[in-house]
């Protein structure tokens, strides 16, 4: 993952290859490949860990959390973006709902294809705004109604993935500019600090 970048999009299961890829390359297209960093995340991909509480099992979830906490850690001032399909979903559910606030705060966005834990959170991501976060189900698929029941709706995703593509950019963009206004108002009040000590400082030779 480069440093250097100013969005950083993790995904599930390496990218996989129904959402991942066309979902970074949505984003690289409208931000610049130069300026987006995709992180995969190398989950226990298996009909198993659907079945436990969560959908997942701890340790990928954990995986998921030490990368993003990584991401805030060491890129403070990047635009984190994330986002799951199918399982890789119910990963970001369990990931992102125990992050710390500052964390949290940092990810502008998340999108869930497929989302097999949509019915048991109640459409959203536990301790996350609901604004930050978008469910895509499609029509007639059983795992977005709490099932495993895998139909053929479930594989068409990469069909929507525009979608996801066009919620994460308004993230990033709503994101970025926060950034701009913060950065604006503090450049504002080391302004007017110099000023102050450079009027002090006059004083003080008048003074003398």
């Amino acid at each position: 993952m480069s440093r250097s970048k100013e969005y950083e999009a993790p995904s599930n299961n390496s990218q996989g290859t129904v959402v991942g890829p066309p979902t970074s390359d949505g984003l690289k297209q409208n931000f610049g490949s130069n300026a987006v960093a995709t992180e995969g995340i190398d989950y226990a991909a298996a009909l198993a860990p659907n079945a436990l509480i969560g959908g997942t099992d701890a340790a990928s979830a954990m995986l998921m959390q030490d990368t993003l906490t990584a991401m805030a850690s060491q890129c403070p001032d990047s635009v984190i973006v994330a986002g799951g399909y199918s399982q890789g979903a119910a990963v970001n559910h369990r990931a992102i709902e125990d992050l710390p606030a500052n964390v949290q705060d940092q990810i502008a966005g998340v999108v869930l294809y497929g989302d097999t834990q949509k019915q048991q959170d109640n459409d959203q991501i536990p301790n996350f705004p609901a604004a930050k976060t978008k469910i895509i189900c499609q029509p007639g698929d059983a795992v977005c109604l709490g099932t495993l029941t895998i139909l053929p709706a479930h594989l068409t995703y990469g069909a929507r993935a525009d979608e996801g593509v066009e919620f994460l950019t308004t993230q990033i963009q709503g994101a970025q500019a926060k950034i701009k206004a913060r950065k604006a108002k503090r450049e504002a009040e080391m302004r007017a600090r110099t000023a102050v000590e450079a009027v002090k400082r006059v004083a003080m030779k008048i003074v003398a």
